[in-house]
């Protein structure tokens, strides 16, 4: 019997040892913001307490390395009567805001940028779908379409041109 404690004891020793706070590297915010970015992609409902979007809010807008401009390029959205708009529309600012962390030699490409961005809120449409298929919005019906005949940033080139132009 004092073998297996002291063999447990050894195990929990060297487990432990792995997890040593000084050995495990620490998450850059850019980082952060991408990896939390990816996680309301794939369940928009993971963050009921709100706390998740609270922190990319505020990093995004306290940020040097990151500029989010708003276009008019989601349809509908925002809106009133558009179930998950609010969703829907910060998606959009935390996909821009990733896309310029990820490929920082494209910040200037407004349309790269705005494209990122409405693909952010398509990948959580596509979740919200999955769990609200009551939600379905036409205009993001058409955008996954186009999604998946791989011809959206072509459709959405002249879209973000004249919705980018309208907010100079």
């Amino acid at each position: 019997m004092p073998n297996a404690v002291v063999a447990a004891a050894f195990l929990a020793a060297i487990l432990g040892a792995a997890e040593e706070p000084a050995q495990i590297e620490e998450e850059s915010s850019e980082s952060k913001f991408v990896r939390l970015t990816r996680q309301l992609e794939a369940d928009p409902f993971s963050d009921s307490d709100k706390a998740i979007r609270t922190w990319l809010i505020d990093w995004a807008s306290e940020s040097s390395s990151v500029t989010v401009t708003i276009c008019d390029v989601l349809g509908p959205v925002p809106g009133e009567e558009v179930p998950f708009g609010s969703t829907l529309l910060t998606q959009m600012i935390f996909g821009n805001a990733a896309f310029q962390i990820e490929n920082p030699t494209l910040k200037a490409d407004t349309i790269a940028v705005q494209a990122a961005g409405v693909r952010s809120s398509l990948n959580a449409y596509r979740s919200i779908l999955s769990t609200h298929p009551e939600a379905s919005i036409d205009y993001f019906d058409t955008l996954v379409k186009q999604q998946d005949a791989k011809t959206l940033d072509s459709y959405l080139k002249p879209i973000i041109e004249k919705g980018c132009e309208a907010g100079e």
